[in-house]
C-alpha cells in the first residue's frame, strides 16, 4: 500500500490536470507510465489479500498429503510419493524450494519460503510423516524483522509520500 496509495492519487489527478491544461504529449506519457508503475503494485495488493483470505496449507495425515493451494485441494498418497529433497530451482533465486517426486514421474514442488515454519523443518516433517512416525511441531520463524522493521519503514515511506503529496496539492 505504502506505493499503490502515492501512484494511485497521481494517476487520479493527472486525468484532472489533462482537463485543466488540455491533454498534451507530456502528461499522457506521464499518466502512461504512472499506470504501467502501479499495475504490478495493484496486482500484488490483490495477490496478498487472496492469501490472506484463502491462506495456502499443508496437512499431512498418516494415509496421504493434502495440498490447498489457490483454493484447490490436492490428495496424494504416501505410497506415490518419493523422498523429499530441499532445493533451489533458479540460479539466480535465493528462495528454496521442496521436491518431492511423485509416481509416474512428475515432481511436487512446495515453495518453502512461503511457510511460517522453516524449509528445513519442512522437510523433516514431511519425511517422518511419510515413515508414519509423529511429527515433531517445529518451532514458528520469528516475525521480528517484520514487525518492527517493514511494518514501521513502510508506514513511515507512506506517511512522507502522503505529506509531500499533501504539500504539493495545497501548494
Amino acid at each position: 500500500m505504502a506505493f499503490v496509495l502515492p501512484l494511485g492519487f497521481l494517476g487520479a489527478g493527472i486525468p484532472f490536470a489533462m482537463n485543466r491544461e488540455g491533454p498534451t504529449l507530456t502528461l499522457i506519457g506521464g499518466f502512461a507510465l504512472v499506470m504501467t508503475a502501479l499495475a504490478p503494485f495493484l496486482w500484488l495488493e490483490l495477490l496478498t489479500l487472496r492469501r490472506m483470505a484463502t491462506p495456502d496449507v499443508l496437512m499431512l495425515s498418516p494415509t496421504a498429503f493434502r495440498m490447498t493451494l489457490a483454493g484447490r485441494t490436492r490428495t496424494i498418497p504416501w505410497a506415490r510419493l518419493g523422498t523429499p529433497a530441499l532445493q533451489r530451482l533458479s540460479g539466480r533465486s535465493a528462495a528454496r524450494s521442496i521436491v518431492v517426486p511423485v509416481a509416474g514421474g512428475s515432481n511436487l514442488v512446495i515453495s518453502a519460503e512461503e511457510y511460517t515454519i522453516g524449509a528445513n523443518d519442512l522437510v523433516k516433517a514431511l519425511s517422518q510423516a511419510k515413515a508414519g512416525l509423529p511429527i515433531d511441531m517445529p518451532a514458528r520463524a520469528s516475525q521480528a524483522a517484520y514487525l518492527y522493521i517493514a511494518i514501521p519503514a513502510s508506514t513511515l515511506v507512506l506517511g512522507i509520500v502522503i505529506f509531500g503529496m499533501t504539500a504539493i496539492l495545497t501548494n
